[in-house]
């Protein structure tokens, strides 16, 4: 069963330049601002859907454009469904370019092929190995009711749900390889400056946890910023070997 986390980007307004490379007529795309995840659910929040949409629906020349996510690497690859053929300018899409892991100035979709990203996206983590989500502990929570200019009207109480996100990599066959610890490494820099992250532990699942009807679906948690400390420690003196990270954190809606 693959698991993966991923964060949530800022994004700021950017126009993604497109040209059918049949026509050469060139389309300005833009991508509204908002705060957007990568994960490929079809949602208004997702980058990969929102991209993808606004390209193929911008005109007819450019409705076979398509992006998916592969949910094992955390690549994400563009492709032409027709026999087109695509050139993507990034010149005002540079944040869009980098959160999806594409490189340079330009990208060529050969008619009728898919080109892959470079690198993986920005703020994923999709392990080989384990990420075991544990219930730490749970502390009592409560809130007064009350109106401006009366008395209380009443008091909530709940319980704020504090997680533990343990990754454990095994140093037998399935190491942590180069590419996973680069993500990583790049996934607990974003984390510890308090930027809200999904924890899916099954990725086919793409929807919210709810305790009776959906055990399975995806937590939406923030770092504990008291703890919020990223040095590895592993077991060996090889970062490509064995080692456990726990990441305490907290659930957010």
């Amino acid at each position: 069963m693959s698991q993966k986390l991923t964060g949530r980007h800022n994004v700021e307004s950017q126009t993604i330049n497109v040209r059918n490379d049949t026509t050469m007529n060139s389309f300005n795309v833009v991508i509204t601002d908002g705060d957007y995840f990568v994960i490929d659910d079809g949602a208004a929040d997702d980058l990969i859907t929102v991209v993808g949409q606004a390209i193929a629906f911008e005109d007819p020349e450019l409705s076979t454009f398509g992006i998916s996510l592969n949910q094992t690497t955390g690549i994400v690859t563009v492709s032409d469904g027709g026999s087109v053929g695509f050139t993507i300018t990034w010149a005002s899409a540079i944040a869009i370019r980098d959160i999806l892991g594409f490189t340079g100035a330009t990208t060529v979709i050969a008619s009728g092929g898919s080109t892959a990203a470079a690198t993986s996206h920005l703020f994923g983590f999709y392990p080989s190995c384990t990420a075991i989500d544990d219930i730490q502990d749970r502390t009592p929570e409560t809130a007064h009711l009350v109106p401006d200019n009366d008395s209380v009207q009443g008091i909530w109480f709940g319980d704020q749900v504090n997680h533990t996100l343990t990754l454990a990599f095994d140093g037998g066959p399935r190491k942590l390889v180069s590419a996973e610890w680069e993500q990583m490494d790049d996934f607990m820099l974003r984390a510890m400056k308090g930027q809200t992250f999904r924890y899916y532990a099954d990725v086919t699942v793409i929807t919210a946890y709810v305790q009776v009807t959906n055990p399975d679906g995806f937590l939406q948690l923030v770092l504990d910023v008291v703890s919020a400390t990223w040095a590895p420690r592993p077991r060996t003196g090889n970062f490509h070997g064995s080692f456990v990270q726990a990441m305490p954190s907290l659930r957010v809606p």
